[in-house]
């Protein structure tokens, strides 16, 4: 019908002025958090079916980090932040450095109804759960499989909130799994496991900002 193919043209190009949105929060970036107020105006197309709300609450930009294997009172040394790699998503461990700058890597998007939905800055895909262990990288669509819910856990020693970070298509929380083999690279891998189960920092993670 010309209605519904009209109404599809429209979320196409939400969709696309979205995208452009991001393009122009990472221009932006250096200047503050003015260019993030206006991506947190668009409202995402909403998935067929889906009872999820597609309309952004509040948006920043973030690293996503463990505490490291230290202890939750990690130093800024031991911790370990989720990046895309040659082997997929990873918890690379980070530096001092890192820990001054934020590492601002992700784009938060909390949606109305308190979901977060997580960008990779660098190539404008969502963090995702997948039918195997793995957390991945895909191209954004905002299915339960893309959301995820911060729920509070604790505070480290530097007075850093801690969170899980639960998704919603099938209950399990981000965590950093496995070491990596010391011929791929140092860290950990970005794994989906059962909430809470013998885990302990491996799936509490911080925001970090620079800003």
């Amino acid at each position: 019908m010309p209605g519904q193919r009209s109404a599809r043209a429209r979320a196409r190009g939400s969709w696309a002025f979205r995208l452009a949105g991001i393009g122009l929060a990472l221009l932006l970036a250096g200047g503050g958090t003015a260019g993030y107020l206006l991506v947190g105006q668009v409202q995402h197309p909403a998935v067929p079916g889906s009872q999820l709300s597609a309309r952004v609450a509040s948006v920043q930009t973030v690293g996503l980090a463990t505490p490291g294997p230290a202890s939750r009172a990690a130093a800024d040394a031991a911790a370990e932040l989720l990046l895309g790699s040659p082997q997929g998503l990873i918890f690379r461990p980070a530096t001092p450095a890192d820990r001054t700058a934020g590492y601002p890597e992700w784009t938060a998007d909390q949606m109305v109804g308190g979901s977060y939905i997580f960008i990779y800055i660098s190539t404008g895909l969502c963090l995702s759960s997948t039918a195997g262990q793995a957390a991945a990288l895909q191209r954004c669509d905002l299915s339960e499989r893309q959301r995820w819910t911060r729920e509070y856990d604790s505070t480290d020693a530097t007075g850093q909130a801690l969170w899980h970070l639960r998704n919603a298509a099938d209950g399990r929380c981000l965590t950093a799994g496995s070491p990596l083999a010391a011929a791929a690279a140092a860290g950990s891998s970005a794994q989906l496991q059962r909430c809470g189960i013998g885990v302990s920092w491996r799936q509490l993670i911080a925001f970090w900002s620079g800003y």
